[in-house]
């Protein structure tokens, strides 16, 4: 159902017009949301390094199927890196709350399918955003033709592609990180 780009040739959802994206829902685009954080990623890669990565495979995938990619939510919640210097958190709550306030509107919008890639994996960070979506597709549970919602990290794409030979210890900062920014 996607097409390999829309009429005037961007992947970005807000660089579309009114009609275009009406016309994108009908047409039953999928909608690729990018998160990610600031935090700290030792002292040689960006503090954007999360986003900068979910930005990326986002437009990847966005490019090879047709999708649109949204305006990425580059705040997430960082607990174990919260006391670095440059790490910007938000709560557990606030993140949920954002990240179903997005999604709802996007099926209030038409869109039904909808692809949450975030390049920060943490624990909590994860369960918020799995959380947030769970609520929208219940919300919609009955309706005949209900949205789906696919919530992944990165490093979902990481593991594919490196297989066997990916040591799951080399997360953050560690070679894959750096070797992707």
């Amino acid at each position: 159902m996607c097409a390999d780009s829309n009429e005037n040739g961007t992947l970005w959802f807000d660089e579309l017009s009114m009609p275009e994206a009406e016309k994108a829902a009908k047409d039953g685009k999928v909608v690729i949301i990018p998160c990610g954080s600031i935090e700290e990623h030792g002292d040689h890669l960006p503090l954007s390094t999360d986003s900068l990565q979910a930005e990326y495979v986002a437009l990847g995938v966005a490019r090879k199927a047709g999708c649109l990619v949204a305006p990425p939510l580059r705040y997430g919640l960082c607990n174990s890196t919260r006391n670095f210097p440059g790490t910007i958190t938000i709560s557990f709550d606030s993140l949920r709350a954002i990240m179903a306030d997005i999604l709802e509107d996007f099926v209030r919008n038409g869109f039904k399918r909808l692809l949450v890639i975030t390049g920060h994996a943490g624990g909590s960070h994860m369960t918020a955003i799995k959380l947030a979506a769970k609520t929208v597709v219940t919300r919609h549970m009955n309706q005949e033709n209900r949205p789906r919602i696919m919530v992944c990290s990165d490093y979902d794409f990481a593991f594919d592609l490196k297989g066997i030979e990916f040591d799951e210890r080399d997360s953050h900062a560690g070679t894959i990180e750096t070797s992707r920014v």
